[in-house]
C-alpha cells in the first residue's frame, strides 16, 4: 500500500477469510514498512502473529512507523482471503496514545 506522502501508522485491522471459514484466513503475518532503502518488519504485539484462526484481527504496533509504503507480509501457503485491511494513525490525547 503506497501513500502520496509519509504517514504514521499505529495499528491495523484485518477482516480475513470467508464468513465462518477461518481455514481461508491468514494464519501468520507481519507488517512491513519501507524505510527508503529496504523493507523493515514491524513488531505487532511485540512479535509476528502466528497460529491465527480469527476472521477479524486487530494489530497494534510496538512503535508507530512513518513511511509512504506499507505491506502485509505472509509466507502462508495456499490462497488466503483478505477481505479488508484498514490502517490507523496514532490517537494522541495530550501527547499520550
Amino acid at each position: 500500500m503506497a501513500f502520496a506522502g509519509a504517514v504514521t501508522i499505529a495499528s491495523a485491522h484485518l477482516y480475513l477469510g470467508l464468513d465462518k471459514d477461518p481455514v481461508n484466513g491468514l494464519q501468520s503475518f507481519n507488517f512491513r514498512h519501507y524505510d527508503g532503502s529496504a523493507w523493515v518488519d514491524r513488531a505487532v504485539h511485540l512479535a509476528p502473529v502466528t497460529g491465527n484462526t480469527a476472521l477479524e484481527r486487530s494489530a497494534i504496533f510496538s512503535s508507530a512507523p512513518t513511511s509512504d509504503c506499507f505491506r502485509l507480509y505472509t509466507n502462508d501457503d495456499g490462497s488466503p482471503c483478505i477481505r479488508e485491511l484498514a490502517l490507523f494513525p496514532p490517537r494522541l490525547v495530550g501527547g499520550v496514545e
